[in-house]
């Protein structure tokens, strides 16, 4: 059984895709530790082997929210999968979907709550939903307790508490506020001028929420869907969470300021409000939503211009807080939303300006109106309405990111070239199509451009993405080529001039690899150099045949 799990762990060092590179360094490393998991054999951990522990106890998401597969869950850093070891894990799927729960209720809470104390007086009548409310705190309360977390902020396994020191922790740092904010006082203290600030003991369990949204795997699944939004997807992630705080600051502006009037028994509002004045029976005679939704507008009203009319001193204290605070978070949302603007069509928006400084510049050169127009044609082949830095952006990478792309774009290219292919399956044949693939360089012609004319003495080889190119010789028309066809292979093993010239008959998009490239690459694959070497040995020899036939005819015409 042993050896079997050996096996299992040893075999999920090689899923990349599955484990992410941070997970299989940390479980069994110290912290700060540079050594890989292979580098300490004599811990022993155990492999998921039921259902519960699988669903319970191991990590089931890493820390970027995506899933690790059911068969490459292990024991943590305490060696051996155990609840009363580890207890359950955070970030297992039941710790997952637990918090998730635990996030829809804190809203719904800090919505509801504050609602039916505010703008409801009989606190009986909502009896029922605070001690639902309290039930599944008090749920929470058991499950956190049993749910051992890290270190501080450290995410990695190394940091977090067994499950007996985590208790301790517990009891002694978090359980007192989570009792306050557990226990239903509105319901317990009936007063209904209390109401409000009584309901405020609920937030207390709040400070927790920003790590536990920032933690939720599915959350962060749901957050990276968002950014993967081409154009605006990055922006719309933080537009979003500071769109849910604008309306949840609305909200409570809007009970604050109802709760606030309360206490004066709205003296003034029924005369001081046009709203009230004309609405039968003035604020007495409106219903709860009806006294929400007015207040909440003149909410809105504060933060863009000042619609609520303070009439005491505590309402007029009040409502400059708000404003102070609404404007703060109104500016924010407004430099989102502009930040937004900004980078919807980044790369539109860079090629339109490209475009705007060519025709300034070939103006200024006074270029005649046909060159002008095709060369405007090519940019616009080239970049189609997006500009990227391509030679810029792949720098940036390292070697085998590069090496990935190339081969990604260029191998069926390649491999359509018989004297190019490479199949002694000694385990470098991806090698030297990788190498090949980064020695390609891309490069765009609009119609009627020549790619070298007959008689050039050629360096490069080309291979066709997309478009269509002519063959001529001596100036007549030969055939065409199309994708996925390449031409002016000679130049890559012979020094000689082009027996043909090639004119694109579209736009076309070509790969283009260099004989100097070519040959520095070779020379780390002897059996390619032996193979290039006779393929110019046998090209040579047929060029001297054709010379001599060709000197034999013109003496005999002599």
């Amino acid at each position: 059984m042993k050896e079997q799990n050996d096996r299992q762990r040893k075999g999920s060092l090689f899923e990349d895709e599955q484990l992410p590179s941070e997970d299989s360094t940390s479980k069994k490393e110290k912290p700060g530790s540079p050594l890989m998991r292979m580098a300490e054999p004599t811990q022993d951990y155990e492999v998921v082997t039921t259902p519960f522990h699988g669903w319970f106890i191991c990590k089931a998401f890493d820390e970027k929210g995506r899933r690790i597969p059911y068969e490459f869950r292990e024991a943590d850093t305490h060696g051996q999968i155990s609840f009363w070891k580890s207890g359950f894990h955070p970030m297992s799927m039941f710790g997952a979907f637990s918090t998730t729960i635990s996030i829809v209720v804190y809203f719904f809470t800090l919505l509801m709550e504050l609602y039916f104390a505010s703008y409801v007086p009989e606190v009986r009548s909502y009896a029922g939903i605070s001690w639902a409310i309290s039930l599944l705190f008090l749920l929470e309360t058991i499950v956190n307790f049993l749910s051992p977390q890290a270190r501080g902020n450290v995410h990695y396994e190394g940091a977090r508490y067994n499950l007996k020191d985590w208790c301790t922790h517990y009891l002694k740092s978090k359980l007192i506020l989570d009792f306050v904010s557990m226990v239903p006082w509105v319901q317990l203290i009936v007063l209904p001028d209390y109401a409000f600030p009584l309901s405020l003991l609920r937030l207390l369990r709040f400070n927790k929420l920003p790590k536990m949204m920032s933690h939720n795997p599915l959350l962060l699944q749901f957050i990276t869907g968002i950014e993967s939004i081409g154009g605006i997807g990055a922006i719309l992630s933080r537009i979003i969470p500071m769109g849910v705080v604008f309306i949840i600051f609305l909200h409570f502006q809007a009970c604050f300021l109802y709760y606030v009037g309360q206490l004066n028994r709205f003296s003034t509002w029924s005369e001081q409000f046009d709203h009230w004045r004309f609405f039968p029976g003035g604020i007495e005679a409106a219903s709860t939503q009806d006294r929400y939704l007015w207040v909440l507008s003149m909410s809105i009203g504060n933060v863009f211009q000042m619609t609520f009319k303070p009439q005491t001193s505590l309402e007029q204290s009040t409502t400059l807080v708000f404003i102070i605070f609404g404007a703060i978070l109104y500016a924010l949302l407004v430099g989102l939303l502009s930040s937004a603007a900004v980078a919807y069509d980044a790369s539109g928006r860079l090629y339109r300006q490209k475009i705007d400084e060519l025709t300034e510049y070939l103006n200024w050169k006074k270029i005649d109106g046909v060159t002008k127009r095709k060369v405007i044609s090519y940019y616009e082949y080239k970049y189609r309405g997006k500009y990227f830095e391509e030679q810029q952006l792949l720098a940036d990478m390292n070697n085998s990111l590069k090496m990935e792309l190339a081969i990604i774009t260029c191998r069926r290219l390649i491999e359509k070239v018989p004297f190019l292919k490479r199949e002694v399956s000694d385990g470098r044949d991806d090698i030297y199509i990788g190498k090949i693939s980064t020695a390609l360089q891309a490069v765009h012609y609009v119609t009627g451009d020549f790619i070298f004319h007959q008689g050039e003495i050629g360096t490069d080889m080309f291979f066709i993405q997309t478009g269509a190119v002519n063959i001529l010789t001596n100036g007549r028309f030969i055939t065409n080529l199309k994708d996925g066809s390449f031409f002016g292979e000679v130049a890559l093993i012979a020094n000689v001039p082009r027996t043909a010239s090639i004119q694109a008959a579209t736009n076309c998009t070509l790969y283009r690899l260099n004989s100097s490239d070519f040959n520095a690459i070779i020379v780390e694959f002897e059996d390619m150099k032996i193979r290039v070497d006779q393929i110019y040995k046998d090209r040579m020899i047929k060029i001297q045949q054709a010379s001599k036939q060709k000197g034999k005819g013109i003496s005999k015409m002599m």
